[in-house]
């Protein structure tokens, strides 16, 4: 099931091989391995996926239908996944014109911005 998720979501994200792999700091060949089902990703790589595309590794993994759940385990539906603004922006080819180096910067600048608000989160549950 993980070849035709993956390849569902990239194609939905409007990105290509090349540009999801630049993404998840993969070879070209590696991502391909995923969809055509001759290679899996790691624990860490498929936790990556899953973070990107905004789903749960069970989904990736065709074990439910549901892409994300809330902290409780409950389904979240799609119009509270992201803000309409945001969704356009993740899912839009805007940043196909951008080049390589730039996609990175601003792919890099999310994953640290999530770290930070991730870091801020166990702090306050720690208090």
């Amino acid at each position: 099931m993980l070849p035709e998720r993956l390849r569902e979501l990239r194609t939905e994200a409007g990105l290509s091989q090349e540009q999801l792999a630049g993404i998840l700091s993969l070879h070209k060949s590696t991502v391909s391995l995923y969809e055509n089902g001759r290679r899996e990703p790691d624990a860490d790589t498929m936790q990556r996926i899953a973070a990107y595309f905004r789903v749960s590794v069970d989904y990736l993994l065709g074990r439910t239908d549901v892409r994300q759940h809330d902290d409780d385990g409950r389904p979240i539906p799609d119009s509270n996944r992201m803000p309409s603004e945001l969704a356009g922006l993740a899912r839009g080819t805007w940043w196909l014109d951008l080049e390589p180096e730039d996609r990175q910067e601003i792919a890099n600048f999310i994953e640290w911005k999530l770290s930070q608000i991730r870091k801020e989160k166990q702090r306050k549950e720690r208090k």
